[in-house]
């Protein structure tokens, strides 16, 4: 493809007119032509002179229109890929639209899928009424089993009949208030039915929409769920309270089979104890015998000390003997000296010997006063099993304390399970009630199904015109398609028409030839039919120009209305958008209303049931901690028997190990005089070979030998000498060894002489300090004792009496360093196990009343929330509740709860009787 530019067309024209005068040069000459020939001939090339500029004109106009168009259809090109890009956007969104579509077919399905499952689950809720009733049934029966076991049992304690009677005033006022709270409860049902028939009138006219039907089914599984709760709630206590009877039956058994074990164990130690005293006197008659010993060992003593001081007296002779000898012999002053330091050396061993006595001496001493101490421990023991033997007897007393009030407690429970009787009718009465209401709950769900069906018949008929509305943007993209097609096919002629022209120039520059070489009447007629032609082609090409700008123009306006029904259709979607949120949130304040309302409701029932629940479940709650601390209570003290009894057997032990040592000290000692007598016979016997040897060498001197000893004589000596020095490293040894056995003993027997006392301090200080915390403890107890009698907890807040616990507690931890001085007397140590049994008493009790004390102070935290959260229709509760006196005085008012406190802190009744 060419396009053609000026340049190219003067150039064009140029060599025409050159080769029309070259025509003109070539044909003038050779033919004769007359002059209107040429004028003729000049008028023609005139004529297509003109005709040659307007071709070229129109040929520009051509180009002209040509560059328009190829221009204009770069900008339809660029529109067409702006509409591409728009359709693929609005494809995305159309998406989106069914994904919405889709999903709301799918949340109408899911709601009626949970449609089923409430029907479902309604027919459930009939089966469990019914098994509720088989069990109620059930448990009637069990209660009334009960009640014949508790009138066998209260026909056994006849003596109670008085404290019964007062109990039956107390009940009868109770039985009053609890009809005054019915009546109450009555009035405050009725205003809650106008309430919810208000209510029902409000979600009448709220259920026409599909968000609040899915919310309400939500809610209405939710609140027969929670009446499902409440109603195993119930039957679990019912049965918690028949298993506390019965376990609190098999404890009282348990503590008397535990009483009759504790009997026949006190037995089992006073046989022990008088074993004991029968070991005891064994060990005096030891002792006496060991006494007896030890003077026949002093005896022994002294003959040895005799016998040594006459071995020196013959030491000293001999030592005369042998410097006479001397001043005679110098050859045998050698050996003399020798012998002189082996005497030295025996005479060394001898001090050793004797430094050694005086250690066995010592440590004798230390025996008998470890002796006297161990006895001294055995009778602070026998006192320790005295003390044990009263606190049984103490325990005893409390135990049979504790039984009566167990007794008492047992009757009081026989009317408090009557209570739980009418509890159970009234909530019976409520399970009817609630019955009704899920009734007509039911109801309101068929009318919520009626308009789900509706309002998914709805659903259908939007999906069908959103179908149509698909169907439609998808024949606008097929026009759309067919748009493009059409002017890919504009585009394709458009070359052809270039193609068309450069052949026509050909054809032009062929004729311009040919009129060159043939005639010129050829070319006019050449020229006419070419000029027809063009003129044709020309009316053909703008007639298709017209024809597809307007179909541009109509295709434009199509997708001018395709964007408009497309804006239309997302203002509809947002418009059901919004009104779907509104529908939405008028949905949501009727249920937090109807919530609002319900937990109303629920609160009022609930404090009601809290004022009427709470003394059964201190009174038992009491009972199990007092049964609790019994038990631990009665392993303590087996824990603390077997203790000491370990404690004395172990004692048994080491007094016998003790003897053990004595005997084999007894032997040690026995061995050591049997050496020292051997001893003293070698020394004699070496005496003598002196003696001898002295004798021989006098006789040496008297013949006159020379003042010389043979050569014999003299091996005889060394050899002599030589068995001396060994004997004397074999007693060495033997010396050191016993000294070492008898140093390992002693000091072992020292390290646990020690061990005990430290161990005998410890306790004392550990009972010293129970002491000073039982003092503590006392006067805590008395100062609220006290203010019990004067009634000064009427205006007295649960903070408060917190606050006075801690102040305890702070006095048991801290407060002992400073009333050291009080309770240092020594007079209060036989009072220190009584006080110790008592203060563990007090101390369990204290504990348990706080746990409770805390408890209860949750319980109202979490009404006090409750009833600020509910507003002004808790006024009437907080008026009738405003009558009463403080929270402690309640507590203290009432009898029961009174002689439990006293029973905890004191161990008795008295107060109550004198009543």
């Amino acid at each position: 493809m060419s396009s053609p530019f000026p340049s190219e067309k003067k150039n064009d024209t140029q060599l025409l007119k050159e080769q029309v005068k070259g025509t003109f040069d070539q044909y003038m000459p050779i033919s004769l032509q007359t002059k209107e020939k040429s004028k003729r001939v000049k008028a023609q090339i005139t004529d297509l002179k003109d005709e040659n500029s307007k071709l070229l004109k129109e040929t520009k106009k051509f180009q002209n229109r040509i560059n328009e168009e190829s221009s204009v259809l770069d900008v339809l090109q660029e529109e067409a890929h702006l509409l591409k890009r728009i359709v693929n956007d609005k494809d995305a969104e159309i998406k989106a639209l069914n994904q919405t579509i889709y999903d709301q077919h799918e949340s109408i399905k899911k709601l009626k899928d949970e449609v089923e499952k409430e029907q479902n689950n309604v027919a459930m809720q009939i089966e469990l009424k019914e098994l509720l009733k088989q069990s109620e049934n059930k448990l009637l029966l069990d209660l009334t089993t009960v009640k014949d076991t508790l009138l066998i049992e209260s026909q056994s304690h006849l003596q109670v009949k008085g404290v019964l009677k007062e109990t039956e005033i107390k009940l009868e006022e109770e039985i009053k208030q609890n009809r005054e709270n019915v009546e109450r409860m009555t009035k405050e049902i009725n205003e809650h039915k106008e309430t919810i028939k208000q209510l029902q009138e409000k979600l009448e006219s709220t259920q026409d929409q599909l968000t609040k039907s899915q919310q309400d089914n939500q809610d209405k599984t939710k609140e027969i769920q929670e009446l499902k709760l409440q109603l195993d709630s119930n039957l679990q206590e019912i049965e918690r309270l028949k298993i506390e009877i019965n376990s609190e039956k098999q404890r009282f058994e348990n503590l008397q089979d535990t009483y009759n074990q504790l009997v026949d164990k006190n037995n089992e130690i006073i046989k022990s104890l008088e074993d004991e005293l029968k070991i005891k006197d064994e060990l005096q008659i030891a002792f006496n015998e060991l006494k007896e010993k030890n003077q026949e060992i002093s005896d022994l003593k002294e003959k040895e000390e005799q016998k040594n001081q006459e071995l020196t007296k013959e030491n000293q002779e001999l030592t005369e003997q042998l410097n006479k000898s001397q001043q005679n012999n110098k050859d045998s002053e050698s050996k003399i000296n020798e012998i002189q330091e082996s005497i030295q050396q025996l005479e060394q061993e001898k001090q050793i010997i004797q430094n050694e006595r005086n250690k066995f001496e010592q440590d004798k001493e230390m025996l008998e006063a470890n002796i006297a101490t161990l006895s001294t421990e055995l009778d602070n023991k026998v006192m320790e099993v005295d003390e044990l033997s009263q606190l049984r007897s103490n325990l005893n007393l409390e135990i049979e304390c504790v039984r009566k009030s167990h007794i008492k407690e047992m009757e009081e429970l026989t009317l408090q399970i009557q209570q739980l009787q009418q509890q159970l009718e009234q909530d019976k009465n409520e399970i009817q009630q609630r019955e009704q209401e899920i009734a007509a709950l039911q109801q309101e769900n068929k009318e919520t199904s009626l308009k789900i069906q509706s309002l998914s018949i709805e659903i259908t008929n939007r999906d069908e015109s959103i179908q149509e509305k698909e169907l439609k943007i998808q024949q606008l993209e097929q026009q759309l398609q067919e748009t493009k097609d059409e002017l890919t096919n504009v585009t394709r002629n458009l070359q052809k028409l270039e193609v068309q022209r450069e052949s026509l120039e050909h054809e032009n520059e062929s004729i311009r030839d040919m009129v060159s070489q043939s005639s010129i009447k050829g070319l006019d007629e050449l020229i006419a039919s070419q000029k027809e032609t063009y003129q044709k082609e020309l009316q053909t090409l703008n007639f298709t120009i017209l024809e597809k700008n307007n179909t541009i123009e109509d295709k434009e306006k199509e997708i001018q209305q395709l964007n408009e029904s497309i804006s239309k259709l997302e203002a509809e979607i947002n418009d059901e958008k919004e009104k779907l949120e509104e529908q939405f949130k008028k949905r949501e304040q009727d249920q937090l209303d109807f919530q609002e309302e319900k937990e109303r409701i629920n609160r009022k029932y609930v404090e009601d049931q809290v004022d009427s629940e709470q003394a059964a479940e201190k009174v038992v709650n009491d009972l199990k901690h007092i049964i609790d601390n019994i038990s631990s209570e009665k392993e303590l003290i087996q824990k603390e028997a077997n203790n000491l009894a370990q404690r004395l057997s172990n004692e048994i032990d080491k007094s016998k190990d003790m003897e053990k040592k004595v005997k084999d000290l007894g032997k040690e000692f026995e061995s050591m005089l049997s050496s020292n007598n051997n001893l003293a016979k070698e020394l004699e016997e070496t005496q003598q070979q002196l003696s001898k040897s002295n004798q021989l060498l006098n006789q040496h001197i008297a013949d006159g030998a020379n003042n010389k000893v043979s050569e014999n004589d003299h091996a005889e000596l060394q050899k002599e000498l030589s068995d001396l020095k060994l004997r004397n490293k074999e007693l060495e040894d033997r010396i050191n060894q016993e000294r070492q056995q008898w140093d390992s003993n002693r000091w072992e027997i020292v390290a646990e002489l020690e061990q005990e006392k430290s161990k005998y301090k410890k306790s004392q200080d550990i009972l010293m300090d129970e002491k000073r915390r039982m003092g503590v403890v006392g006067k805590t107890v008395s100062k609220l004792l006290e203010d019990n009698e004067k009634r000064s907890f009427d205006s007295m807040t649960p903070e408060s009496f917190y606050a006075m616990l801690e102040a305890a507690k702070k006095e048991l931890d801290e407060g002992l360093q400073h009333r050291k001085q009080y309770y240092d007397d020594e007079d209060l140590n036989g009072q220190l196990l009584m006080e110790r049994e008592a203060r563990r008493l007090a101390e369990s009790q204290v504990e348990h009343f706080a746990v409770l004390l805390e408890k209860s102070k949750t319980e109202i935290q979490k009404y006090k929330e409750i009833i600020n959260n509910g507003g002004g229709s808790n006024n009437n509760n907080n008026n009738n509740n405003n009558k009463s006196s403080g929270f402690f005085s309640n507590l203290m008012n009432n009898t029961s709860n009174n002689s439990f406190i006293k029973r905890t802190f004191t161990g008795s009744t008295f107060g109550n009787n004198q009543k």
